[in-house]
């Protein structure tokens, strides 16, 4: 391989590297501020960074403690061009229910869609019982409020 390749190949290496390390921090931790203050859940301390999951666009943030009880149990955060394009959470209740022949649990989905750094949209899904398990309820954010607040998870900001 000519030299001149090589170098190539490497200095796009560490631009990618550096870009991924960058937009980490840019929307990691740090970014909780703005969360806050556009009524995002924030993005809680002793969190875990999934690195067999994350990629250079997308990165799974979870909850290390899983709970019987309800819970956040998981934040994916998606990037491109080094602007946020998404914020998308996951929470659980503590309702089981049964589904080819396996339990699962009540689930409730809100995401965040950005265009140009300003929040776009907001999506909400709730997954209540097997009748729903595999097409979750669209319901609105006042309603994903209202369950957030019966399961005891007041998200900051939530509105």
């Amino acid at each position: 391989m000519p030299k001149s390749l090589r170098l190539i190949l490497i200095l796009a290496t560490v631009f990618t590297i550096s870009c991924f390390n960058t937009d980490t921090k840019l929307f990691g931790y740090s970014y909780n501020p703005t969360r806050k203050k556009l009524g995002i859940p924030e993005l809680p301390k002793g969190w875990r960074l999934n690195k067999g999951i994350t990629d250079k666009n997308i990165w799974f943030w979870y909850n290390p403690h899983e709970s019987s009880s309800p819970f956040f149990e998981r934040k994916t955060i998606t990037v491109l061009n080094s602007k946020l394009t998404r914020d998308f959470n996951v929470f659980y209740g503590s309702r089981k229910y049964l589904v080819d022949e396996i339990y699962d649990r009540e689930r409730l989905t809100v995401s965040y869609h950005f265009t140009k750094l300003e929040l776009d949209s907001i999506a909400c899904t709730f997954i209540f019982d097997s009748r729903t398990h595999y097409e979750p309820e669209i319901i609105t954010k006042r309603q994903a409020d209202s369950i957030l607040n019966i399961w005891g998870l007041p998200i900051g900001g939530l509105h």
